[in-house]
């Protein structure tokens, strides 16, 4: 799911997004498992109840 979420993104930050830091899922994984992120899922409730991370917020 982590590589599906992040690669959607291309990896790529948008010109003049000089203060985006492009993460690789392997990291975020890292991060999410040692309690160090929080993921928020900003799709649509029923995107998010279809498939998530289970312990992402979703608002």
């Amino acid at each position: 799911m982590f590589s599906r979420l992040f690669g959607a993104f291309g990896g790529a930050a948008q010109p003049g997004s000089d203060k985006i830091k492009v993460v690789d899922p392997v990291t975020i994984r890292g991060w999410w498992e040692a309690n160090q992120v929080v993921l928020i899922d900003v799709r649509e409730r029923n995107e998010y109840a279809a498939e998530n991370i289970p312990g992402a917020i979703n608002r």
